[in-house]
């Protein structure tokens, strides 16, 4: 019984971090207009059916369980909104636990905040390497306009989600992040014409944007 209390402790403290936190993000978010093309890289990099799933990509956990069991390669199978979850609650362990709260999170935030608004959440969090705590500060390192993205380099920012750029890159890193960019360059040419990519967004940002109660 105490597992369980505590489990819901974290969960209801996880909900209040998620709402307050989603305030403050949509507020900084809407002084700086996140292109399109940075949204679209986030959704073919991270996860590519986010319009069409509670918070949750059953499928991608299908087959992250199966390699991780039968093939032997680690896979988390996360979705943005379950990345967002991460971040926003601080919590990193390898447990079932928090695999399993976090998924309960990633439902709930998708049930409480407009989709559009969980990719520039977290695009404002994201962890991009080396002085680049969020998307404002990768930007200004890169020397990119974060208003101003066209695809390539918003591939070149959202590849350092996968692998963050440290201080001093070795050239191994480099050629993950390369190797990375070109990926996810390839997915947004295949995307463009599919369903999974969404034709527009919501323009002007809604800064009267609050999360559903």
């Amino acid at each position: 019984m105490g597992t369980i209390f505590r489990t819901l402790g974290k969960y209801k403290a996880g909900v209040k971090a998620i709402r307050c936190n989603t305030e403050n993000l949509v507020s900084l978010a809407a002084k700086h207009r996140i292109s399109s093309s940075t949204m679209d890289a986030l959704i073919v990099a991270e996860d590519h059916r986010f319009w069409y799933h509670p918070g949750v990509d059953i499928i991608a956990l299908i087959r992250a369980i199966w390699k991780t069991i039968v093939v032997g390669k680690c896979e988390g199978g996360s979705t943005v909104a379950m990345q967002y979850v991460r971040v926003i609650t601080g919590n990193y362990e390898k447990t079932l636990e928090r695999k399993t709260l976090e998924i309960a999170l990633a439902i709930k935030a998708t049930s409480l905040i407009p989709k559009e608004d969980i990719l520039k959440c977290y695009l404002m969090v994201a962890y991009y390497g080396w002085k680049m705590d969020g998307l404002q500060q990768a930007c200004d390192r890169m020397k990119l306009n974060m208003s101003d993205l066209n695809p390539s380099d918003a591939a070149s920012i959202v590849a350092r989600i996968k692998y963050p750029e440290p201080r001093y890159a070795k050239q191994s890193r480099k050629i993950e992040i390369l190797h990375r960019i070109r990926y996810i360059e390839q997915r947004l040419k295949r995307y463009s014409v599919t369903k999974y990519l969404k034709k527009s967004y919501h323009e002007p940002y809604n800064s009267k944007f609050t999360v559903r109660s």
